[in-house]
This record gives C-alpha cells, structure tokens and sequence, in this order.
C-alpha cells in the first residue's frame, strides 16, 4: 500500500486498494472481516491518535504564547456590546464561536 509521502511522518495517509481484503469494503463493519490482518491494529491506531494530541498540543502552545493585550481588547468589545454578535464558522470554529 503506497503512503503519501509529502506529508510529515506523523500524519502519513494509508491509502488502499478498494478491491484490497485488508480494509472492510464500503458498508461493512470491523467484524466482517479479519481484523488481525488489517493495518490498523491497535498499536498503529493509539500510535495515529497519540501523534494527533501532539500536533494539537503544540499548536494550543504556540497560541497561548501569543496571547496578549490584543485578545483581552476584542474580550472587552464584546463583552460591551449591548445586542447580539454574530459568529460566523462550522463544525470546530462554530462550536468556539458558540
């Protein structure tokens, strides 16, 4: 199975065959098929995740570095506003927005 090799190693995409019998075909849930010859055992899924946490913990790290008076300005603006503000975004923007 060919892996994308533009991106960096913690976040490599796994791209299969449709036709391969290593992932459930479409419709099909992990118990239709061998899970002990799949390529996403355990240990690679926890591993994925684990990578994931990392990424976001970083990037959560460089934000708060940011942090300064500008951030506490635009609370106090809108905090001050005597009608609705509107936010605009979807799925994870949306929700901070909320």
């Amino acid at each position: 199975m060919p892996i994308s090799s533009d991106l960096p190693s913690h976040s490599k995409l796994i791209y299969s065959d449709p036709k391969s019998e290593s992932v459930p075909a479409y419709g099909e849930t992990l118990n239709d098929f061998d899970a002990q010859d799949s390529i996403f055992t355990s240990s690679v899924l926890i591993e994925h995740a684990k990578n994931a946490i990392n990424t976001e913990k970083q990037a959560l790290e460089l934000l708060k570095d940011g942090l300064d008076e500008r951030f506490a300005d635009a609370c106090r603006l809108i905090l001050a506003c005597l009608v609705r503000v509107g936010v605009t975004g979807m799925y994870k923007s949306g929700h901070i927005g909320r």
